[in-house]
């Protein structure tokens, strides 16, 4: 399921206050997110306490067919807030690549999801910004 298409502008109005606009989530996208709750808090048990650490996450994404085929990166949003919302990551800010995350075509649609430590160096030092060169007059 989608997180940004699993939810929908409403308009709400408090008594006595101006009406504002927020987001819901659809009664889809919501059943989703309910199983997806379930099934994580069940493989808990792998994880004594949140990740705390910068992550490589890999996900799988299985599909029965290719009819309305999501968009990878709006696929990743769901899943990230799950982990974060049942404590296996303390904050998806945490996660530095998707590197190997994939959309699969088979006959029984799932996720599939693995996290490792990311042992990339971090860039220290930010990149140098060149100096203009003086420009010579043209004799």
């Amino acid at each position: 399921m989608v997180k940004k298409n699993g939810q929908k502008v409403v308009t709400v109005r408090p008594r006595r206050r101006r009406s504002f606009k927020t987001k819901v989530n659809t009664p889809q996208y919501a059943e989703w997110l309910r199983e997806a709750l379930r099934v994580v808090k069940q493989s808990q048990d792998q994880v004594s306490e949140p990740i705390k650490c910068r992550i490589h996450a890999k996900f799988l994404y299985f599909f029965e067919n290719r009819m309305s085929e999501p968009d990878l990166s709006n696929l990743h949003e769901g899943i990230q807030d799950v982990l974060k919302t049942c404590g296996i990551i303390e904050d998806d800010i945490l996660i530095e690549s998707h590197d190997g995350s994939r959309k699969r075509f088979y006959q029984t649609p799932r996720l599939e999801v693995e996290l490792f430590e990311f042992l990339e160096p971090i860039d220290v030092e930010p990149p140098r910004k060149r100096k203009a060169k003086a420009k010579q007059p043209v004799s």
